[in-house]
């Protein structure tokens, strides 16, 4: 999620191109910025406990996972009664689409992991953010044990009917949407 948000925001607002230490630079300011987030009695983040991850959990009546969004929504969707069709969105922050970020539309620059960053993701940034990392663990965790409560069968056809209807939106209704940005082929004249 912080190389992400790093692209969105830093990256994006600048227009600035793709630049390893600017990147690592950047997320290594960004440490643990999931648990400062969602925990809602905030303390320093070098003072995280297991209890602060348990405490999340339990201020929060559901924790999705993005990289299993289908999923997540899904089983949203079952343990709240929400009917499916209320929890489909259309993608807004694609490769090559324009966003806002103060005011000023850019378009979203395409993603790369070099071997540099993927270094640094796969140590010194693990390192750092241990915090969030066990709040990922404990979330994908909480999904699973959810799924297997509710009946992995009943989900997976929430599921695929969810990935259904999120493709049909895209299909029907991505061309009419109204994003922040008009669409153009220079999003810096906006």
């Amino acid at each position: 999620r912080a190389v992400s948000s790093w692209y969105y925001s830093a990256a994006k607002r600048h227009q600035s191109p793709y630049n390893d230490t600017q990147a690592i630079q950047s997320l290594h300011k960004m440490q643990n910025v999931q648990m400062a987030y969602l925990i809602l009695t905030k303390r320093d983040k070098n003072s995280y406990s297991l209890d602060d991850v348990a405490e999340i959990f339990q201020q929060y009546d559901f924790v999705g996972v993005v990289e299993r969004m289908s999923e997540s929504l899904a089983v949203f969707s079952l343990l709240t009664n929400t009917p499916l069709t209320d929890t489909i969105v259309l993608d807004s922050k694609v490769n090559g689409a324009e966003s806002t970020v103060t005011s000023t539309c850019a378009r979203i620059q395409t993603k790369r992991k070099s071997p540099a960053l993927g270094d640094y993701l796969a140590t010194t940034w693990r390192n750092i953010n241990t915090w969030d990392y066990l709040l990922y663990e404990a979330a994908n965790l909480a999904l699973d044990r959810t799924i297997e409560a509710l009946g992995k069968h009943l989900v997976d056809q929430r599921v695929a009917l969810h990935d259904a209807f999120h493709k049909r939106n895209h299909r029907e209704c991505a061309a009419q949407a109204v994003f922040p940005c008009p669409r153009t082929k220079d999003p810096k004249t906006h």
